[in-house]
């Protein structure tokens, strides 16, 4: 809750926000995850998808999150 507090104060802070990705990630809360990074995606190109790229590796290429949201970024990044 803290980190969602200091996201409203410095909405920009790609460290909160990955702090807070990172932890919806640790709980399996995969969708709010991704969704969370597409949302940032657009002035963050690089370091979200690096982010993302990292998440997918430890997922697995054939996890259905990994394939779903690869298909998200994949639109998003040549749209």
């Amino acid at each position: 809750e803290k980190l969602n507090v200091d996201l409203k104060s410095a909405p920009n802070d790609l460290d909160i926000v990955f702090k807070i990705t990172d932890t919806h990630f640790a709980n399996n809360n995969l969708n709010t995850c991704f969704d969370m990074l597409l949302n940032y995606y657009p002035k963050n190109k690089e370091k979200i998808k690096k982010k993302m790229l990292n998440y997918f590796d430890v997922l697995g290429i054939n996890h259905e999150t990994t394939i779903l949201y690869r298909k998200k970024l994949s639109t998003i990044m040549f749209s």
